[in-house]
């Protein structure tokens, strides 16, 4: 446990934003440059404990970037 790095690798012609939501707590909004179709890395700082967590990507009023990869990285014990 511990803070970890949630790091989406993505895509979008235009800048795009979207919420990320970790455990049903309070949506955190991310903004994604436009890449003109090439990936790139968007990264949320988060707590998490040990265990099972469910990590929700989302924008309810406009297109999302294109997200191909979500990696979490440890950034302390």
């Amino acid at each position: 446990s511990g803070m970890r790095t949630l790091r989406f690798r993505c895509a979008s012609d235009g800048a795009r934003t979207f919420l990320v939501q970790v455990d049903g707590d309070r949506p955190v909004e991310l903004k994604s440059a436009d890449t003109k179709g090439a990936f790139a890395d968007v990264t949320l700082d988060v707590a998490l404990s040990e265990g099972t967590h469910v990590v929700r990507l989302f924008n309810p009023s406009a297109p999302m970037p294109d997200v191909d990869v979500m990696r979490v990285e440890g950034v302390s014990e």
